[in-house]
């Protein structure tokens, strides 16, 4: 485990988790309405969703190994055998293409758009980094699903008015 800030912790690293943490079952959050206060229905969707740039990309993993400090403490045990190790694990780790989104970008559409996303975490101190939450996309994704949802609708019903008019003049017009 690793922490970078105060009430932080990370678990496993970039080298030896292989991207993998977690076990059985989905990683609960609690959701429960009677600790909820000043509760609002205005979480952005398609505005939100469709100002996202999904990337793939490579994680220099001793960059971030370095920015930690993880590299300087294996470094410092001087066990051969260890940092052979280590070495092969970094590149290993730097040339798998990851899927995602980069969290100053997806910051930055946030305050655009005057949403206070919950899943993006800035750095509270020197040793933090950004992180990001998916599962926090989950309600920007309903509610753009919500408002596509309505303007189909809008369409659909548009488009019903253009049919009966169509229909009313071929029966008028023949």
């Amino acid at each position: 485990a690793y922490t970078g800030a105060s009430n932080a912790i990370r678990i496993g690293n970039l080298t030896n988790n292989n991207g993998l943490t977690g076990g059985y079952g989905a990683w609960q959050n609690l959701s429960d309405a009677r600790f909820k206060r000043d509760v609002r229905a205005d979480v952005p969707g398609l505005a939100f969703i469709m100002g996202l740039r999904p990337v793939t990309y490579q994680y220099d993993a001793r960059a971030y190994d370095l920015f930690t400090g993880r590299a300087a403490r294996v470094d410092e045990r001087g066990d051969h055998e260890e940092m052979a190790d280590y070495a092969q694990a970094v590149e290993e780790m730097s040339a798998r293409r990851q899927t995602g989104f980069i969290a100053q970008e997806v910051d930055s559409l946030a305050q655009a758009l005057g949403f206070a996303f919950s899943g993006v975490h800035r750095p509270t101190e020197p040793t933090d980094h950004y992180t990001i939450g998916y599962e926090q996309f989950v309600a920007p994704l309903v509610k753009a699903v919500q408002e596509q949802q309505e303007q189909f609708e809008a369409i659909r019903m548009e488009q019903q008015i253009i049919r009966r008019r169509c229909a009313l003049l071929n029966t008028t017009g023949s």
